[in-house]
Order: C-alpha cells, then sequence, then structure tokens
C-alpha cells in the first residue's frame, strides 16, 4: 500500500499498530544544532489546516516527536518514526527536519481517527529541484498569488525558485523599460527571498544578459548597444525593427554587469541565472566582422565566458542556457569550470541523453531543465509534458545532473492559467525527489488530492486532463504549441500556414468534448478559495478553447466568421481581464488581451 504523502518516500513501513491521532504533539529537541524548528512547524501546521498541533509548548501535548541529529545522514535525508507512545526524527540538517515535518503533516492531515506506526527513510535523487516561473511576458503574478505557488512548491519539496527577468525588475536608473511593466521592486524581491528561506527554497536570481533584450534595445536610448540596432529578420517571427541581442563588446558588458550589481544587493543566493540563449542575429550585425575572422560560434563562447567570469568574480555561481553551446559540444570543455549549463528541451523527444554527456564528458555541473508545456496552448499539452519530464529527469539521475529545473514559460503573452502547469509540476517533484519510487503515479489525481477540495478531487483531475489532451484531437501536434492555440491568435489570412494540419473531424470532436467540459465545469462549486478560483480560470480556459474550435471549423469551411469572433470575444476578454487582475499586477494585462483583438485587424 503507498504511503498517503508526496512525493512517495524512498523507503517506507507500516504496521498495524495504530494510535489515537493527536489534537497537540510537541516537538522536541535536545540538541542546538537546528536552527529553524519555528519556520518548519508553522509550514507543516499550515499543510495540517489547524496552527497549533505541532508545537514546542509542553503543556497538554499528547504526543511528542523529537528531533535527533544523526550526522550519517546526508543533508537533505531524514528518517521519520511514529510509533504508539512516541516518535522520532533523525536529520542531519533544518532543511532534512523541514521535509520530515511536512511528511508527517500530509500524514496527520490525511490520515483518519488513528494513525498507524510508520517507518520512513528518505532521501531525494536530485539535491537540486527548481520551479521557474517566466514573469517578462506579461504576466507578473502579485506577491499573494506567488507566496500561494511557493507553498504549493514547499509542500512537493522542491527547493529552488527562478523569475525568469527580461526587464520585470524595477532598476532605478531605467525607468523607461519597466514603467509599464508593474515590476518587481528591490523591496519585493527581498520579500520574496525572506519567504522562500522560510520554507526552504532558495531564490536564485535570473537575469538574460545577452539575448532576448528585445524590451530594452528597441528603446532610443540603448539601440546602440544592439547586435543589429536598426532590426532584422527573426527566424521564427519575421522582419523586426529592433535588435534583441547586445553587441559582445566592453559597453554591453559595462552595461549588463551594472545591472547585476543593483539586482544580485537583493538576493541572498550565491547562483544566479545569466540567460544568455538564443542570441539570434549575433553574428549579423557590430560582430559581422569578428565572426567572419574568429566564427560566430567562438564570438558567442568568448562573451558568455567574459560574463560568466563577471559573476564569478562576486562569489556566484553562474547558469547559462546550453542552447547554443551544445551546438558545438567540442566547445564545452573550454567553459570555466565553475559555470552550471541548464540543457533545456521542451518536447517529448528531446535527446536530453545526448545532450547531458557533452557536460557529463567535460566534469562540468549541469541541470535538466524540462517544461510543462503549458504555454502556447491554454490548456496544456499534457501528454507532451509528461514524456518530456520523464526523460529528462531519467536522462540527469542517469548522467549525474546536479538537479532539475522545471520551466513555465508565456511565450507570446502568458494566456494560460497558473492551475494548468499545476500536474506537471506535481510529475516533476515526485521524479526528481524519487524517481524509481514514484514512477507511474497518477499526477492529475495526486494534484487534484493535494490542492483541491477533497469532493472534487475527481472532477478536477478529469477537466485538468481533458484540456491537457485536447490540443492532440484537432489535427497534427506542432512544435512548443497547440493548434488550437494557432487558431485562436491567428488572422484569417496567417491561418493557411497550418491549416493543412488541421483535421475538420478532429475540431469538431473536440469542439463537442469542450462543450460538455463547459457544462460540466458550471455545475461546480467549492467553499474552498482555491478550487473555487481555479474553476473559473478553468472555465475560462475551456471557453477560449471552444471559440478556437469553432474559428478553425468555420475556416475551413470557408465561411465568413468576423461578426461571430467579434461578439465572442467581447464576451470572452473582460472575464479574462477581470480574472487577471485578481492574480497578477495590472502591468502586461493590456498587451495579452489586446493580443486577442489582433485577430480581428
Amino acid at each position: 500500500m503507498i504511503p498517503n504523502v508526496f512525493p512517495i518516500p524512498r523507503k517506507w513501513s507500516e504496521d498495524d499498530n495504530s494510535f489515537q491521532r493527536p489534537s497537540t504533539v510537541r516537538i522536541i529537541s535536545n540538541t542546538g544544532k537546528f536552527n529553524s524548528i519555528g519556520n518548519s512547524l508553522r509550514f507543516a501546521n499550515s499543510i495540517i489546516g489547524k496552527s497549533s498541533v505541532l508545537t514546542h509548548d509542553p503543556n497538554d501535548a499528547d504526543y511528542t516527536i523529537e528531533l535527533l541529529w544523526s550526522c550519517d545522514l546526508a543533508p537533505q535525508a531524514y528518517h521519520l518514526e511514529l510509533h504508539p507512545f512516541a516518535g522520532q526524527i533523525l536529520s542531519s540538517s533544518d532543511a532534512g527536519i523541514f521535509y520530515a515535518l511536512v511528511t508527517f503533516a500530509q500524514l496527520y492531515r490525511n490520515s483518519g481517527d488513528t494513525i498507524k506506526s510508520h517507518s520512513i527513510e528518505d532521501s531525494p535523487d536530485l539535491l537540486d529541484r527548481g520551479f521557474m516561473l517566466d514573469i517578462s511576458r506579461c504576466k507578473i503574478p502579485t506577491l499573494p498569488t506567488l507566496f500561494e505557488l511557493i507553498d504549493r512548491l514547499a509542500q512537493l519539496k522542491y527547493n529552488q525558485l527562478q523569475l525568469y527577468m527580461e526587464h520585470t525588475f524595477a532598476y532605478e536608473n531605467h525607468e523607461t523599460v519597466w514603467e509599464e511593466a508593474s515590476p518587481y521592486t528591490a523591496e519585493d524581491i527581498k520579500s520574496i527571498d525572506r519567504y522562500c528561506a522560510e520554507r526552504f527554497i532558495e531564490l536564485v536570481p535570473n537575469q538574460n544578459s545577452f539575448g532576448h533584450l528585445e524590451r530594452w534595445l528597441k528603446h532610443p536610448v540603448y539601440k546602440h548597444l544592439a547586435e543589429c540596432p536598426n532590426g532584422y529578420t527573426h527566424p521564427l517571427l519575421g522582419p523586426l525593427d529592433h535588435g534583441g541581442t547586445l553587441k559582445p563588446d566592453k559597453e554591453s558588458l559595462y552595461f549588463i554587469t551594472e545591472l547585476h550589481d543593483e539586482l544580485l544587493s537583493s538576493f541572498s543566493s550565491k547562483k544566479f541565472n545569466i540567460g544568455c540563449d538564443e542570441t539570434w542575429e549575433l553574428g549579423l550585425g557590430w560582430s559581422r566582422p569578428l565572426a567572419d575572422k574568429k566564427g560566430k560560434r567562438n564570438v558567442y563562447l568568448e562573451h558568455l565566458i567574459t560574463i560568466s567570469e563577471s559573476v564569478i568574480n562576486r562569489g556566484i555561481q553562474p547558469q547559462f542556457w546550453g542552447d547554443i553551446i551544445l551546438e558545438h559540444p567540442e566547445l564545452v570543455p573550454k567553459l570555466p569550470p565553475q559555470l552550471c549549463g541548464l540543457v533545456w528541451g521542451y518536447e517529448a523527444d528531446h535527446p536530453f541523453e545526448e545532450q547531458l554527456s557533452s557536460f557529463e564528458k567535460a566534469g562540468l555541473e549541469f541541470i535538466v531543465a524540462p517544461g510543462t508545456s503549458s504555454w502556447n496552448t491554454i490548456g496544456g499539452r499534457w501528454t507532451n509534458a509528461k514524456a518530456n519530464i520523464e526523460s529528462a529527469i531519467a536522462s540527469a539521475i542517469k548522467h549525474g545532473a546536479s538537479g532539475m529545473l522545471l520551466t513555465d514559460w508565456g511565450d507570446h503573452g502568458h494566456h494560460q492559467p497558473y492551475v494548468i502547469s499545476l500536474p506537471p509540476t506535481v510529475l516533476a517533484a515526485g521524479l526528481s525527489w524519487n524517481e524509481t519510487g514514484n514512477e507511474g503515479f497518477d499526477a492529475l489525481r495526486t494534484a487534484s488530492r493535494l490542492f483541491f477540495d477533497q469532493d472534487l478531487q475527481k472532477d478536477i483531475a478529469r477537466i485538468l486532463q481533458t484540456l491537457g489532451e485536447i490540443y492532440a484531437k484537432v489535427g497534427t501536434p506542432i512544435h512548443n504549441a497547440s493548434l488550437l492555440n494557432k487558431i485562436l491568435f491567428s488572422k484569417s489570412n496567417e491561418m493557411d500556414e497550418f491549416s493543412t494540419k488541421l483535421s475538420e473531424s478532429g475540431l469538431k470532436e473536440a469542439n463537442q468534448i469542450l462543450n460538455a467540459l463547459k457544462k460540466d465545469i458550471q455545475k461546480l462549486d467549492s467553499k474552498d478559495t482555491f478550487t473555487r478560483k481555479s474553476l473559473a480560470r478553468l472555465l475560462l480556459a475551456t471557453e477560449m478553447l471552444l471559440f478556437a474550435t469553432e474559428k478553425g471549423i468555420r475556416f475551413l469551411n470557408n465561411e465568413i466568421y468576423r461578426a461571430w469572433e467579434t461578439d465572442s470575444l467581447n464576451s470572452l476578454i473582460p472575464t479574462f481581464r477581470q480574472l487577471w487582475l485578481q492574480d497578477n499586477r495590472e502591468g502586461g494585462l493590456e498587451e495579452s488581451s489586446n493580443q486577442l483583438l489582433v485577430t480581428l485587424v
């Protein structure tokens, strides 16, 4: 029988020696080696749903758990013993105590009137278990929304969080770039950092430092720093009138290190994701003479090393996205030994095995970075996400990766609700903690059990599964997006590009499924706040995808649908805006919601 906790522990047993579930559990420690027990108790009590079940207070305690130091255990490992008259936790770290109390809180919450005796020995497969949220594609969560996410990550035993930034930190002398974005301030970041630390999550700074700086370089004051200041032809987006990549010179280095100076002062972490991915136009503008002489790959390598060394000299370990360097694996051994490569890929068949081996052979630290597959979809790509995450984590463990960073991007306006990413987040948590023990578990049902109204577990799991699998019904799957999302945001004259991939019968089937799902969601309600909010967002996602199926069917039948489309969007957009503002800051809302109206132009 699987224990009613998650992630499933590495080694556990239970017997029939049960005891009455205590109303108060005293936690005692006779060693001075643990420093953060209070924070751990508060968080464990929040899982239980009561503020005083776990306490230091010796008065009227029904049950006692003793904390014992064990130098034989790895830093995040713990042993939890529960017996009829007392229990104990062994660990060599505060983090281990935290994970043990999270496990106990889940056992306590999920038990009836009695608790069975348990013996649990547990530790993670991957030491770094990170989650990255994109806050640069329009959507920046309010602090309460972000803190709720952090609490869910902590319950899943994640221990790192990254907030992907391009222009969404309020740099003191650069208001031109962020004035409409509602960015996080230095004080915001310090608050988030403290909140994370109390839950044994490291807030790792993340600022793209070479490519993906369109939000900066489009402004006249920064234009001179661009590789192609007057624009270039993007391989995916076509002609652009501004650049996105810094020119690799001393002026750009001075600019980016100034940003680093200001940003890093708000973080306690000694790691830093400097980005440096997708430098699309490198070698086409300012650096063309250098690229012709040295080769573009060497121009990239030299500037990456220069940025990295600037970070290393601060006593901080830089991380970088490994996509460009992996196009030339022979360059990996030339990287600074302190550098950590992030090997990312978001499709089910991504070649993690091959790419990780390049870092492994060079002796460099590396982290695998799969994705939630939620972006560019509205409802997710659950089948793809599942295969992508399973492959990534299996390869990471096989090749000795130091960790996993699950990415949750917001490409092209971040229109998907956060709840769509929850099942992939649960899946990655289970496998990165204990891959073998968590193999084959139902992440959809587990997510529903952990975070939603218990009376609606099956309903929520079915809704998430239906939305997450609908993408595969409407035609030939496409890379890094769903066809329904393509339909949703395409003008009539743009749909010819992918119309041959569409199936009219598939669109009609999806339309029927989504119509039925919409009616089912409308029947559900809950007193639980998170469940009620999630149902509203899942209903909107269903309506947006339903709109896309109808639009696709009309297009394939050569129907003129402008008036119908206008009426439909005019009913969807107010709800989209209303729900956005309940969860997120206002900056970015106009840009994101206006993308729905672009289809009418």
